[in-house]
């Protein structure tokens, strides 16, 4: 196989890559658009419909658990976005030492090192997932916090179970997330190192 046939089919499959991060992308806007229209549409109705046992547990549990699905929804495509880019860094380089030239594909790098970010920390994924995991943090814990003070448990409800079944479904989805994100940050260090961000210097 000849040295240009090689590089259409890397540029190939750069191509792909960015069409599945602008994919990603838009999939992660919608989700995040959808999920917070329909947990705002929620949580106006229930705070409207006061005072019924049904909308007092909506608010307390049915609201955190979608909060939480939504998160992990938009959290996959921030891991395919990240992981897309990751790789093509390897394909910058790799063109880079193909042609002896290192400004044909750079956009990865650009990214990375115009802000002299250490590629170890990836603070540029990091800072957008770190946003995203706030909004719906807020309304996972918030959520249970106004069926308390909006709400004033029904007589039917017993206010201390109430409590302690909030505070399991809490510790089980905020356990989930924080082992999810840690061990997402172990596989942006391992892409980083892997991509080996600094271009190769070509003399």
């Amino acid at each position: 196989m000849s040295e240009n046939v090689e590089i259409q089919i890397i540029l190939a499959e750069y191509r792909s890559l960015r069409e599945e991060i602008t994919q990603s992308m838009d999939n992660g806007n919608n989700i995040m658009s959808f999920g917070l229209a329909t947990l705002g549409i929620i949580l106006h109705s229930a705070i409207s419909k006061s005072g019924s046992t049904i909308v007092f547990y909506i608010m307390l549990l049915i609201i955190p658990i979608l909060a939480f699905f939504i998160l992990s929804m938009w959290f996959s495509e921030q891991q395919r976005i990240s992981r897309a880019s990751f790789y093509i860094t390897r394909i910058e380089r790799k063109i880079a030492a193909m042609t002896k030239k290192n400004n044909l594909l750079e956009w990865e790098h650009w990214l990375r090192n115009s802000k002299k970010i250490d590629a170890r920390v990836n603070r540029h994924f990091r800072t957008s997932e770190y946003s995203g995991i706030a909004i719906f943090l807020f309304l996972m814990l918030t959520s249970p916090l106004l069926s308390f003070t909006f709400e004033n448990p029904p007589a039917t409800v017993n206010t201390s179970h109430a409590l302690l079944l909030v505070y399991l479904l809490l510790t089980i989805l905020l356990s989930t997330l924080f082992n999810r994100v840690k061990s997402w940050r172990r596989e942006l260090d391992d892409y980083a190192s892997d991509s080996l961000i600094k271009k190769p210097r070509l003399d």
